[in-house]
């Protein structure tokens, strides 16, 4: 028989491998949690806005927008940023105006809005000049605005660039405002539930005249 003094010792050190025990298991159970949460799809992200706040904040952010020359654009699920190339980036190259970053740090926020849009970054130029140079240089801006929201927060997974060169014109290149027009960066993404439709393509035929 134990005397009372060796029962109590071994009714303590019971209790304390039965505490390490769990600390082991709670430490095991929160890295599998962890774990977890850096492989959930980033469209189970809890949303840190209520309906009516997000609408308010994505209103407010959008008039941030056009007033200084982003035009939004909405047609039914599907949303448009339309980006002068020559307010937003430097003349004749790839780099964004470092002048320019307040506002556009307004566009990753309002995208974020809806993190399970696919995001795609569209770049756009006028008719003048070489081809080849042109259609390099759209590909290095499209390439460039998707840096910049992959940098501030848009899921990489949800990015896609593209170039279309003077491919898709929305204003006449032989007027200087039309030109303008033409040199654009367009983002769009998806709102609804449901896919959206395919990107259009430019014809061969029209890839040929050109």
């Amino acid at each position: 028989m134990l005397s009372r003094v060796a029962l109590k010792r071994v009714v303590f050190l019971t209790i304390i491998i039965g505490m390490l025990a769990g600390c082991f298991n709670a430490s095991h159970h929160k890295t599998q949690s962890m774990t977890f949460r850096a492989h959930t799809n980033i469209c189970e992200k809890p949303k840190p806005y209520g309906r009516a706040e997000k609408a308010n904040l994505a209103r407010k952010i959008i008039r941030e927008l056009e007033s200084q020359a982003i035009q939004f654009i909405q047609r039914g699920d599907r949303i448009t940023l339309i980006i002068p190339t020559d307010r937003y980036y430097i003349f004749n190259s790839p780099k964004l105006n470092d002048l320019k970053f307040p506002i556009l740090d307004k566009v990753p926020q309002l995208i974020n809005f809806f993190p399970c849009s696919r995001v795609t970054v569209a770049s756009f130029s006028d008719d003048v000049g070489k081809r080849s140079i042109r259609e390099k240089l759209t590909k290095a801006r499209a390439e460039t605005m998707l840096t910049f929201l992959w940098a501030n927060g848009v899921s990489a997974q949800l990015l896609t660039a593209e170039s279309f060169g003077s491919h898709f014109a929305v204003g006449n290149n032989d007027i200087v405002h039309g030109s303008a027009y033409n040199r654009r960066i367009e983002i769009q993404w998806w709102a609804g539930k449901n896919p959206p439709p395919p990107t259009p393509k430019p014809d061969r035929m029209d890839m040929k005249m050109r």
